[in-house]
């Protein structure tokens, strides 16, 4: 048995690992809230601009999604903040928000991850509330 067993077989180590599982549930919940206001703001403060992906990265930026967008007749060729392989595609066009201060950095929500981390803290109340029922 690993030490994580040893751990958890300790008199009161039930208590402190739920504990903990509450901790963390409630700290994914808080980020997952601070990110939707995060888009939230986000859509209320920058511009709306239409934009095409014209390059998704390869080697160390494999994660990198390049796309080009006209804002103020000036055209930009940018990475995003956020990558999603699912749904983003080369020649595949994407809404991106733009604040007027820094045009060259533009955004997009992060709603998959504010899922993400949500379901991720519900999962982890629930389990440590089901382990106190069944003492």
């Amino acid at each position: 048995m690993g030490s994580a067993g040893r751990y958890i077989k300790n008199k009161g180590s039930k208590k402190n690992a739920k504990t903990v599982f509450y901790a963390l549930g409630i700290i994914f919940i808080i980020m997952g809230s601070l990110m939707f206001y995060g888009n939230i703001r986000m859509k209320q403060t920058c511009d709306e601009m239409p934009a095409v992906i014209t390059r998704i990265g390869s080697g160390k930026r494999k994660n990198r999604v390049y796309v080009e967008y006209t804002y103020r007749d000036k055209v930009y060729n940018s990475a995003l903040n956020y990558y999603n392989a699912f749904t983003m595609k080369e020649g595949k066009p994407i809404t991106v928000y733009i604040a007027s201060a820094s045009p060259e950095f533009p955004k997009v929500p992060t709603n998959a991850a504010i899922f993400l981390l949500e379901g991720m803290g519900f999962a982890a109340i629930l389990f440590a509330t089901l382990g106190d029922e069944k003492n």
